[in-house]
């Protein structure tokens, strides 16, 4: 009897331990995942910050393969005192929205970002 009640307890001490290792497995790929969108979304960042504003096209191999990202730009007018909307130096400040999504088409990681631009875009 004392034998069957400690194989009893080492079965469910072993399960206990699979159960937990399983979770730390799934937690660890949550992480990658997350951290993947995050870099992904830094570099689309980066490239379209730094990118003419005309051509906001990721070049191939930029971003891990699995992810694809998205760029808009629009005017700021609303909220700028007087002076900042008068056209005297060409330039204006513009509104990023940065976009990172995976191969479904899901949107995993998103961004704005306010940035002086010509306004020849």
């Amino acid at each position: 009897m004392e034998v069957l009640i400690a194989v009893a307890i080492l079965a469910l001490a072993f399960g206990a331990t699979l159960g937990i290792s399983a979770q730390a497995k799934g937690n660890v790929i949550r992480a990658r995942q997350k951290w993947n969108a995050q870099h992904s979304l830094e570099q689309a960042t980066e490239y379209f910050l730094l990118a003419d504003p005309n051509d906001l096209e990721l070049p191939e191999g930029l971003l891990p393969s699995g992810f694809r990202g998205a760029c808009e730009v629009a005017y700021v007018e609303e909220g700028l005192p007087d002076y900042a909307l008068e056209d005297q130096t060409g330039w204006y400040l513009g509104l990023y929205f940065i976009a990172v999504y995976n191969d479904d088409g899901r949107l995993v990681a998103e961004q704005t970002v306010y940035k002086v631009v010509r306004k020849e875009f």
